[in-house]
């Protein structure tokens, strides 16, 4: 892969043809693109129903002893006072689902932005799993310890610090492909 120097990028730049426009664009489409997939990977996960019943089960036999003969009959209790045609239990993934990206602007004012909206799935409670661990919450849930290790908070910024660091290997490959100068 080419070097792009500064001289020849600032040159590339102040000329602002329709080539180093294009560029720029692919350049922030692909590294939103690779930063939101590192989000998503990076996000944080509810447990699966049988996660939490696991959890619950080992938290029972922990508090009440080794048998889990309680545990049974204080789920068949939760069970009952649920509504049989209940559907709206919460399923795992919903920050994932949430997490999006858009490219904005035209010329050479363009940007790439990773985001939750405030209206997504899991809009409410976005912001507070990527800045306030420590403060609000502490533990990782079942879903997240068994997604991995890279599955904690700040989960945006870790995705688009590591894209940033590649930005200008990306914009000297795309150029080039476009037959700029490089």
């Amino acid at each position: 892969m080419a070097e792009l120097d500064l001289r020849t990028f600032a040159a590339a730049l102040t000329r602002g043809s329709k080539t180093v426009e294009r560029a720029l664009r692919l350049t922030l489409q692909d590294a939103a693109r690779e930063a939101h997939r590192d989000a998503i990977r990076n996000a944080p996960r509810s447990p699966t129903a049988a996660q939490a019943r696991a959890a619950r089960k080992a938290a029972w036999k922990a508090k009440h002893g080794g048998s889990a003969k309680g545990f049974a009959k204080a789920q068949a209790a939760g069970k009952k006072r649920r509504k049989a045609n209940s559907h709206s239990r919460h399923a795992p993934g919903g920050l994932e689902r949430s997490i999006q990206w858009r490219a904005t602007g035209r010329g050479l004012a363009q940007d790439a932005e990773i985001f939750v909206a405030a209206n997504a799935e899991a809009g409410k409670y976005a912001r507070r799993i990527h800045d306030e661990k420590g403060k609000t919450w502490k533990r990782r849930g079942p879903g997240t310890v068994a997604k991995g290790t890279q599955a904690d908070d700040k989960y945006i910024r870790r995705a688009v610090e590591a894209v940033r660091k590649t930005l200008p290997a990306r914009f000297a490959k795309h150029l080039a492909a476009l037959g700029g100068i490089v």
